[in-house]
């Protein structure tokens, strides 16, 4: 019998074949040697056109199977998505197939620290879910000025409280799920932003916590935000503030 996770790390992927492998490693170093529990890690790839899938292929090669005792890293499953459909849309697809008690994010770039995940499981012992916030970004002025007004318009909109709704290092306890799942395609491909404000509106304990941000260590990012994301961003705030009345007066 099949004995279901207690940790679910949801990786999306597009085009990170110079970073994925060894992201993998890290976070299941970080499984054997603190969480100790059944984890399993599910890539959503979405549309990647690089090596990306056949490097997670390579790791699975030599991770599996796992020495008896050896490796708490039991299942890697990987869903792909032949067409890209964004960052939202793949982590949804993650969420959904996630089989364990607690789920957290990150992305497949490795900019973010595996070593941080037990500190984040740890902080669920009083709250519901944990959001990262990154400290001494890794990528440069530009992006965390960008970062800080779209937060700050964001929060001004909704009225959420997060200093870093771009964080995608994030990790929240199962019964969290169908207060996110239904946002699914409706905010415009920025669902992913607005997770945290609906978990607090539904009711259970939202918290921020420190996470370490490393520049990349290959690749190149995807982001662009003057190619839609600029405006699809303020659209989808509108959206999500109409949703949140919605709650409130339901």
């Amino acid at each position: 019998m099949q004995i279901s996770p207690t940790l679910s790390v949801v990786l999306p992927v597009y085009n990170e074949a110079e970073t994925i492998y060894a992201l993998l490693g890290e976070i299941a170093a970080v499984f054997d040697s603190a969480i100790r529990q059944s984890c399993e890690i599910i890539i959503v790839d979405d549309g990647s056109n690089d090596r990306s899938i056949a490097e997670v292929g390579r790791f699975k090669a030599a991770q599996f199977p796992p020495l008896p005792g050896k490796s708490f890293l039991t299942e890697i499953t990987v869903i792909a998505q032949p067409v890209r459909g964004g960052q939202a849309e793949a982590i949804m697809r993650g969420l959904r197939a996630a089989q364990g008690e607690f789920i957290l994010t990150l992305d497949a770039d490795g900019q973010y620290d595996p070593a941080d995940i037990p500190g984040l499981l740890a902080e669920l012992e009083t709250c519901d879910m944990v959001c990262g916030v990154r400290r001494n970004r890794g990528d440069g002025t530009a992006r965390f000025l960008v970062s800080r007004i779209a937060n700050g318009f964001r929060n001004l909109v909704t009225g959420d409280f997060l200093r870093d709704g771009g964080c995608t290092f994030r990790i929240m306890r199962r019964k969290c799920l169908p207060a996110i799942l239904p946002l699914d395609g409706r905010l415009n491909g920025c669902d992913f932003f607005f997770h945290p404000l609906f978990v607090g509106k539904a009711g259970y304990i939202v918290r921020e916590a420190l996470v370490t941000h490393r520049p990349r260590a290959g690749g190149r990012t995807s982001y662009r935000l003057m190619r839609g994301r600029f405006g699809r961003g303020i659209v989808a705030c509108f959206k999500a503030r109409q949703l949140v009345s919605g709650l409130v007066k339901a």
